[in-house]
């Protein structure tokens, strides 16, 4: 029922997905004073749901809810509906999502949480069947309704909760030793998937934060048993169908521990975090294919992510409601259709295709008959098995991928994400530029530059600090720390590629701006939020990296470390000594829940700062 019969207070927003569910029958405000304020007027509790446009639960519980006008109208009646996209918003999304962890013990997306007029949360959960989030409305109405006392009892000690996990005290008298980053690389081992790469079992992400450290103690160790990790790890996910072999770049995660079958996303962050991966086991090892994969994401981003501008676009959607992934799978006779029999048979050799299909869809466990395209071996040992010249024959099935690729461009593209993020701009930035020095591909450093320079131009407000996102010739979202330190790193990787002045001087206009607008002086470490942003329960660090991205207090302790190193000055280096020490402390006590801040401990010791006094 998404049609223009219904309009709703998203329809004026830029976000694509806030304009997904402008035309519910669903009241739907963003996040503003306006909506907060009808809440306390009217006395109702907030419905707040958080997503982001390429989620496919969220679409599921479009379909099966938020359309339904029975539903609309119990919303409608009872409650404030508010809607947020996460990638606009982090710091919303950081706060509730953790109520439905510390609630659930889990979370996940969309994100449905329940607060009183204070924007305190009481109840939360995630995605909700029809049938089940019609009786959890009913019944959350009639308690706010009926058992007020309690409802504001709950939503003070979940709040209490929340600012307990978003405070972490500062030590500043230990000394910043190994032990920490000794103690991950033995858990790391422990976990480790011995058959199939990765340290979780189902589902399995890309684990990136794990790899950049894993891949800086092995240059320091030469530690063998450390690149096996890696090695593993990045060929299971360049021959497994998280890989899009078809169309270049990766998956979201695998819903499974062996890697074949994808949850279909692309995402930005997670394909400029395996470039430098692949980048870096390229330079370990000299083995070609992690520099083909690189080559691979890069000629995926030019054919679907850039903008004509030159930024770079956020995410593609997994499919359309009810038909994940239906834009990549390939039925049998397709495949025969497109190659002719006997080429046909052998890319179904290559890439385990079969008539009944390979493909298990995930929700039903059933099969459909379609396939996913995967590798068990590497094109060279399949070629060896089969008496083939490793080379000719891996040039032959190059050409049949260009085939299929030519018919899928025929096929309905997946919905893009195309606002560009400034935070995630700077992560593509940041791998693109190291590896177009590593693996001297000017053109990968000249296409970072360009969207560089869309970033610098375009989002400043009046006063030159960054705003977040660009949509629609809009940009009007602060920028956030994440911003800040990821757009940071990649500015100091296009100095250090370049020797470009200006580069270094924007990285360093823009730390002092983080320095001044962001730092906990008292604390250590830096809020994710700046200070005059309103309506948040509580200022957070935002230490997780449930989202598979770095830490942005992690990485702004790299960014630091690296100012310093470049600039030599002072300011720089005490701040961050003061980020690691405050970094170190969560370490000391869980070393992989913040992989950045292994990353940064270890560069630290790397370059053997002096501790000074703080």
């Amino acid at each position: 029922m998404n049609n223009e019969k219904y309009t709703n207070k998203l329809a004026g927003q830029t976000s694509p997905y806030l304009l997904q569910h402008a035309h519910n029958p669903v009241n739907w405000y963003p996040w503003t004073d306006e909506a907060i304020e009808k809440a306390k007027k009217e006395d109702k509790p907030i419905f707040l749901s958080i997503g982001y446009s390429t989620c496919y639960w969220c679409h599921a519980m479009e379909k099966e809810s938020f359309e339904d006008e029975d539903i609309a109208k119990i919303l409608n009646d009872n409650f404030i509906s508010i809607k947020v996209d996460r990638e606009e918003r982090p710091d919303i999304d950081e706060l509730y999502m953790l109520a439905g962890q510390i609630l659930n013990g889990r979370g996940g997306w969309p994100s449905s949480t329940w607060l009183n007029t204070d924007l305190k949360p009481w109840l939360a959960g995630s995605y909700f069947p029809k049938q089940q989030f019609t009786s959890i409305l009913n019944i959350s109405s009639d308690y706010w309704n009926k058992q007020r006392h309690k409802v504001e009892q709950l939503a003070e000690n979940l709040t209490g909760l929340i600012k307990q996990a978003s405070f972490v005290p500062f030590v500043s008298q230990r000394v910043i030793d190994a032990e920490p980053l000794n103690k991950a690389i033995k858990q790391y081992t422990r976990i480790f998937d011995e058959d199939y790469g990765g340290f979780d079992g189902a589902p399995k992400f890309p684990p990136h934060g794990a790899l950049r450290f894993l891949i800086e103690q092995f240059r320091q160790t030469h530690n063998e048993a450390l690149l096996h990790m890696i090695t593993r790890t990045l060929d299971s996910i360049w021959m497994g169908g998280i890989h899009d072999h078809i169309g270049g770049g990766f998956h979201r995660y695998s819903t499974d521990e062996f890697w074949p079958v994808p949850h279909f996303e692309k995402m930005l962050y997670d394909n400029a975090q395996l470039i430098r991966s692949f980048t870096d086991a390229f330079l370990l090892t000299n083995q070609n294919h992690y520099r083909l994969a690189v080559e691979d994401i890069f000629n995926w981003l030019q054919d679907e992510m850039i903008s004509p501008e030159g930024a770079f676009y956020t995410a593609l959607d997994a499919g359309e409601f009810g038909k994940e992934g239906e834009f990549y799978l390939w039925q049998y006779k397709e495949i025969f259709e497109a190659l002719g029999d006997k080429d046909a048979q052998i890319f179904a050799k290559v890439y385990n295709l079969s008539p009944d299909g390979n493909f298990t869809e995930e929700r039903s466990g059933e099969k459909t008959g379609n396939n996913i395209i995967y590798l068990r071996e590497t094109i060279k040992e399949i070629a060896k098995s089969m008496n083939e010249d490793p080379q000719q024959f891996a040039v032959k099935i190059a050409d049949l991928r260009t085939k299929l690729l030519t018919k899928r461009k025929t096929r309905k593209t997946p919905h893009k994400d195309d606002k560009i993020v400034t935070g995630l701009n700077g992560l593509m930035i940041g791998s693109l530029v190291y590896a177009g020095k590593q693996l001297n591909v000017p053109e990968y450093t000249r296409t970072a530059a360009k969207a560089a320079d869309f970033i610098l131009n375009n989002l400043n407000d009046s006063e030159n600090h960054l705003l977040r996102v660009y949509r629609a010739n809009v940009a009007n979202v602060p920028a956030f720390l994440d911003d800040y330190t990821y757009f940071i790193e990649g500015l100091l990787q296009l100095f250090e590629s370049t020797d470009e002045k200006r580069w270094l001087e924007e990285s360093k206009r823009l730390a002092d701006i983080m320095l001044n607008e962001f730092e906990d002086k008292q604390n250590g470490g830096f809020f994710f939020s700046a200070e005059s942003v309103k309506n948040l329960i509580v200022r957070s660090k935002n230490l997780s990296e449930g989202g598979n991205v770095p830490s942005a207090c992690g990485t702004a302790a790299v960014d630091l470390l690296e100012l310093y190193r470049l600039t030599d000055e002072f300011k720089y280096e005490k701040t961050a000594q003061k980020t690691v020490q405050f970094l170190y402390n969560i370490i000391s006590q869980n070393p992989l829940t913040l992989t950045s801040g292994l990353y940064a401990a270890a560069l630290y010791l790397k370059h053997k700062f002096v501790n000074i006094s703080l």
